[in-house]
C-alpha cells in the first residue's frame, strides 16, 4: 500500500483525524483534514491553536493528556452533527487562511509594507 497515493482515500474514510502531537510546530495533516471536511483532535501546543479555534472547527486537547483525548473522540463519535459542524467550519477556515489565494494575498500585504 503506498500511503501517498492513497491518501485521499484515507481521508475520505475518517469519520475524525487524531493529532495527539507532543512537539510539533503546525502538522500539515490538520491542514490537510479540515480540507477535507474532517474534524480534527489536536494537542494544544505551538501553533496548533492559531490554526484551530476549540470547538469551532476541532477539538484542543491538553498535551499528553490521554483522559481529555478519549473524552473528545467519544463526544465526536457520538455527536454526528458536531463531526458534521467542525467539518465545515474546518474547510472554511483553510480556504481562508491556508489556500494559495489567501497566501498570495498575505505574501502582497508584507510586500506592500516592506515597500512603504
Amino acid at each position: 500500500m503506498d500511503i501517498q497515493a492513497d491518501v485521499l482515500r484515507f481521508y475520505m474514510a475518517a469519520d475524525v483525524v487524531l493529532v495527539p502531537s507532543l512537539n510539533e510546530v503546525l502538522p500539515l495533516v490538520i491542514c490537510e483534514a479540515m480540507a477535507f471536511e474532517r474534524p480534527v483532535v489536536c494537542s494544544a501546543i505551538d501553533a496548533i491553536p492559531e490554526a484551530v479555534d476549540d470547538g469551532v472547527e476541532g477539538i484542543l486537547v491538553p498535551p499528553g493528556d490521554a483522559a481529555a483525548l478519549s473524552a473528545a473522540i467519544h463526544r465526536l463519535y457520538q455527536d454526528p452533527e458536531l463531526r458534521r459542524k467542525l467539518g465545515k467550519a474546518g474547510r472554511q477556515r483553510v480556504l481562508r487562511q491556508f489556500s494559495y489565494d489567501a497566501m498570495i494575498a498575505r505574501y502582497g500585504e508584507v510586500m506592500d509594507e516592506l515597500i512603504e
